[in-house]
Order: C-alpha cells, then structure tokens, then sequence
C-alpha cells in the first residue's frame, strides 16, 4: 500500500506498523524490508543495516537487541523515521509508553506527512496514557485526512469523542476526599470491599496475597464492625463450607443475614462459576444452596447483588444473549418462592464491552456499575444507572474524578444515607497495594434518601433476646415489603424505609402479645434511622398493646384500608389464642366537647370489633369501652402529642 511522503514514496513494513491492528487491518499487504531493499529513508548503509537487525530481532521478541540495534541506526542516521517508528512500536509492546510516545513524536517532528496513521497510533497511545488533549488533538490530524476507509473513519470518530469526553472530566473534577477507613482494615496486602450492612456498621471485604508460589494469589474473606465511628480489627470470615471450592464476588442482603456468592468449579454447579446462597441460621450459615437452572447457566454467572426486600437479584453474566462481554442481567422472586428467568438490562447499561461489579442501592432503583466500554477515562470506570417509573434505566452517568482515572475502578459501594461511598484503590496513598477508601458522595451522584428500622426484640420481663417474626408493610396498598426472624443471639433486625411511604412493622411470637409499629415518611427526606427497644410482653391479664397501624376517617369511625393487615394480623392472634378474652379501648385527644370525643372513641373501638366478628371472632371475647381523652399517654399541646393519644388499644382481661 503506498503513502505519499514530501520525501520520497515509501512502503509499510510488517513489524512496523502491528499496531494498526486497532485501526480495522489497515494494510493488508505488507512487504518485508529485505524485499524493499532501498526503500528506506537513511542513506546510511550501516544504519541500514542495523536496522534490518533490529527487525529480525524484534520479529523474535528479542527486544533488548532489537533496541541496541535501533540505537545503533540512529546513532549513525538521527533522521531515520523507520527506526524511530519501530522503536516506537517496540517500546509500546514493552509497556513503555511513555518512551514510545516520544519515538513517534520524534518521527512525525522529521516528516509529519511520511506516515500519516503514525498520528492515529500516538493519539490512541496518549489516550490510554491519559494525554487526553494531545491525543485528541492527533487523532483529528489523521481524521482530517482523505481518503480513509469508512470503518476507520468510524473508529477515529469514536476516539476523539472519548477523548474529548475524558478531557473534560479531567478540567472539572468533583471536590472529594478520598479517606483511608482504617489500619484495622487495610493492610500491605490488597484490600477490596464486597459489601456493607444496611446500618452502616458492619463491612465483609476481601484481601488478596501471594501464596508461597508468587504467581499464585489467594483471596480471603474477612469482617469489621463499626462502633463509635472506629472500625474493629478485621476478623476471619468463616464458613462452616468453605471446603466445598473456590469462591468469590461474596454480598450481604441489606439485613446482613443471607449470603449470596459465587461457587466457582462446585461439583453441583451449571458451569464455570454458579450463584449460591447462604442464610445465617442461630449463629451459623446454613448449607449453601444453588440458585438453580433458571439462574445459572453454562456460562460464567457471579457479582450478585440484592435489592432490600430481597425480590430482585442482579448480576453479571457473559452468557449468550447479551450485548457482548459480560452483561449485567436481573432475576425476580416469584410468588411461588422461585426465581424469574434472567433479564438483561438493556443497551443503555451493557455494551459491546464488560459491564462489572454491579450494587443496588437499598433504595432499590439506583444502580452502580463499572464499564470498559462507556464514555470513560481509563480501562473500566464506575458509573452510575437509574430506574424510572416506567421500569427503564436512565443513560449512564460517569462518576468522573477523582473516582475514575485512567487505571481500572471495579465497585463502589454506597451507605443507606447515600451520602457515603466506599471503594477500593491503590491511586492513593495507603498501607500498600489496594485499601479501602470512603469519601462523600457529590449531590449529583447520589441514590434516593433511605432510611432503616433497627430494632431490638426481647421479653418484657426477663429482658432475654427473642427470635420473633416481623413483617414490614406498605400502608399504601398493604405489600408485603419484607418479612423475617430478629436475630436469636441479640434479638435484633434490620429493615429498609424509603422516604415518601408509610410503613407498619408487625411482630408476632407465640405465647406473646404481638406488637405493631408505624413509620410516617411522606414527608422525610433525611436518612435518620428508627432505633426501637420492643419489649414483648406475654400472653397474661393485664397486658396490653397500642393497635398503631388502625386508622379512622377524620372525625368518624370509618377504618381506613391502610388499617386492614394490621386488622387481619390480630384476627390471627386471637384465632391461635382461642380463649383468650381482650378489652378494646378507644382513646382521643382532648380538642372538642368531651362528651363527642367520649361517644367517638366507643364507636371506633366498637368499629374494630365489628371487623373481628365479620373475621369468626366470637362477640363476646371481645369487649369495648371509650375513653374519650380521659387517660392521655402524651401532652395534648403539640400535634405529635395529640396524635399519640388518639389511639384504639387492646387489653387483655382475661380468659375462657
């Protein structure tokens, strides 16, 4: 193939110009340079010469010959374009990229015109080095050009808008500041985070070391918890299994308590690597069970992660179907406990390229993810995705600097506030290789505002940790957002809130009163949690409990349809504790007459007992009395007050 020269006409050589294989085989013909014989732009024979030794060394990988060979040609000819443009070529293919930058500068400064693609190969050289403005500047020289062939026209194009993209990330960075977690955590090994509770106070992460081969690299799991704002030392994190195989892309549900991983080589297993899950079961993970043929495949299938409620699981696969590479694909949780067959995110998230390390926000519709392929700065970069209410992800939006650069960033995670973000990285400087960074989060970047119920669940009397069922419930059309055990060691449980709903929490334990709570955040915009001490009291005479999820029309007995599960929760109740015989109290603020607020408050509790004996309740285990705003349990000066004291109560006074 021949190009014009303000010298001479000369050829492609083959060892040259392999670089151009990005360019779309650009020359497909290429003569050797033995065959050219003269066709070279020194008129130095021993620079020649060396320079045809060079080449055979370099064909061989010989690179320490191949450059003494280079060096000699142009100690004997500085001119002499070929040389520099394989030195160039050499020092690229070394890594070098810094010196072979400066090989082809050298050769374009003697003759810009003699190898015009020698722009396109430096502008690509500088953008992946991070010159994003020299290389722009490059690549539109070669773009400029007649002639070019379509496709490579194309590719230019698409390199010069990355450029100029990564460029203006670079002239407008975010003001972060990115902060070492702690020497607790982060060691001279390499430290990555998996996945961080709901709470913010318990991280599972991941440290690579070399084994006694150093080519071998091991990875192991570990834990820290954050008390008073100091993370503990990292700790061990094992399981009863880990004998069963490789294993890897580890990730907590929002509540800490069910385990999703990958098994990677599993005897069970559909193909290279599985996903699996583990429940944590009275201090242990249970037997790890695979998540079946429906999600898995033949392929590699890993990096899962869980929305709060536990419905939806994302993660990446590079099975068929996808855009290419790997994907980023969804499952949901059926009715019938069984899981949806995979669905890929769509061409607005996964590309031609690798799509990785996905994380669901516990708002369960912010998305982050990291990308080779998307507009970016390096390798892979972090960006962030959305989901609309019409189910459809928003375009990609980069992270920009300094949470991107031109290395590779794999995970982001983010806190329920959303205002805090963990990530692993070795740009910055540490206790050796990767540590874990927390820095905040800019305004633009980040999920909706969440908040989360942390409860404590024991015996009213002995104080002792109870195992109870909860159930977590949107008021709005009475779902069922999440339901569980408190935690038998320490009673405890975790739930997400997301602002703009009304929630009611329902806690039941045989051979206790059930308890209920109710969480108003149409108005919350914050992400300060609910921190609840619920003591159960025991089935006897005497105990009592507020009914906080029962609602009335303003001024009327009327039971609003937001009070319906909470209703049909306590039919259960008194259906399990058949002799059991309750006292309805209804209760008002003190505004108004007394006499009407005395008459309102038996016809709402008298409203309630109508719906337990439309349930099969009999009619008389079930009692009622109004109050009125005779036995106040807050001031009836302030709304919140007055609204505590309008409240319907159960009374346990005895049994059959």
């Amino acid at each position: 193939m021949e190009h014009q020269s303000s010298k001479s006409q000369v050829y492609a050589h083959p060892i040259i110009f392999g670089l151009l294989v990005f360019f779309l085989v650009l020359f497909p013909l290429y003569l050797s340079a033995q065959i050219l014989g003269n066709e070279l732009t020194t008129s130095s024979s021993k620079a020649r010469k060396a320079y045809l030794n060079a080449e055979k060394f370099f064909s061989e990988l010989n690179f320490s010959d191949a450059e003494k060979q280079l060096q000699r040609a142009l100690k004997y000819d500085p001119s002499f374009i070929e040389a520099w443009l394989l030195l160039g070529e050499m020092k690229n293919e070394q890594g070098a990229a810094l010196e072979a930058i400066a090989a082809y500068q050298y050769a374009i400064g003697i003759d810009s015109m003699f190898f015009p693609p020698v722009f396109g190969i430096l502008g690509k050289v500088q953008l992946d080095e991070g010159f994003f403005a020299q290389a722009s500047s490059n690549l539109k020289v070669y773009y400029s050009l007649p002639d070019l062939r379509p496709e490579v026209r194309a590719q230019l194009k698409q390199l010069i808008e990355k450029a100029d993209f990564a460029e203006n990330l670079v002239k407008n960075p975010y003001d972060i500041r990115m902060v070492n977690i702690s020497s607790a955590i982060n060691t001279v090994e390499d430290e990555y985070v998996n996945s961080l509770r709901l709470d913010g106070s318990f991280m599972l992460l991941t440290r690579k070391f070399k084994g006694e081969d150093e080519n071998v690299f091991i990875e192991s799991f570990f834990t820290s918890s954050l008390n008073d704002s100091i993370w503990s030392q990292s700790l061990p994190f094992e399981v009863p299994w880990k004998s069963r195989g490789n294993m890897g892309a580890l990730t907590f549900s929002p509540d800490g308590k069910t385990l999703y991983f990958a098994g990677c080589g599993w005897h069970e297993g559909f193909g290279s690597c599985d996903l699996y899950s583990s429940k944590l079961e009275k201090g242990s993970w249970s037997d790890p069970v695979n998540m079946g043929k429906t999600v898995n495949t033949n392929s590699w299938d890993s990096q899962p992660t869980i929305t709060p409620d536990g419905k939806e699981l994302y993660f990446v696969s590079n099975r068929s179907g996808g855009y290419g590479g790997s994907d980023i694909w969804k499952v949901m949780l059926l009715e019938d406990n069984q899981w949806s067959k995979p669905i890929n995110l769509g061409a607005k998230v996964n590309t031609s390229g690798n799509e990785m390390s996905p994380f669901i926000h516990p708002d369960g519709k912010t998305l982050y993810f990291s990308s080779d392929k998307l507009p970016g700065l390096g390798g892979s970069d972090l960006f962030v995705s959305r989901l609309d209410k019409a189910a459809r992800w928003s375009k990609p939006e980069n992270l920009g600097v300094p949470v991107n650069s031109i290395d590779d960033e794999m995970n982001l995670i983010v806190d329920a506030s959303g205002m805090k973000a963990y990530i692993s990285s070795n740009k910055i400087s540490g206790f050796g290789g990767y540590d874990i960074f927390t820095f905040t989060l800019p305004d633009e970047f980040r999920p909706e505002a969440v908040s989360y119920v942390k409860a404590v669940i024991t015996d009213a009397i002995s104080s002792q940790s109870l195992e109870a069922d909860f159930k977590l419930i949107l008021l709005s059309n009475n779902e069922i957002i999440a339901t569980g055990k408190s935690s038998l060691e320490d009673g405890s449980l975790l739930a997400v809130l997301i602002s703009g709903n009304d929630y009611a929490l329902h806690i039941q334990k045989e051979g206790y009163l059930f308890h209920s709570e109710n969480f108003s955040l149409k108005e919350y915009s914050q992400s300060e949690p609910f921190l609840l001490d619920i003591r159960l009291q025991p089935v006897e005479r005497g105990s009592k409990v507020v009914l906080k999820n029962v609602f009335f029309e303003l001024n009327k007995a009327e039971i609003l349809s937001e009070s319906t599960e909470e209703l049909l929760m306590i039919t259960q109740f008194l259906k399990k504790n058949a002799d059991l015989i309750v006292e309805l109290g209804g209760h008002t603020d003190s505004t108004g007459p007394e006499a009407l607020n005395e008459d309102l408050s038996f016809k709402r509790a008298e409203a309630v007992k109508k719906f337990f004996i439309k349930q099969g309740i009999d009619s008389d285990r079930v009692l009622i009395r109004g109050f009125g705003s005779k036995i106040p349990i807050a001031d009836n000066i302030t709304e919140e007050g007055r609204a505590l004291n309008r409240r319907t109560e159960l009374n346990v006074i005895g049994f059959k």
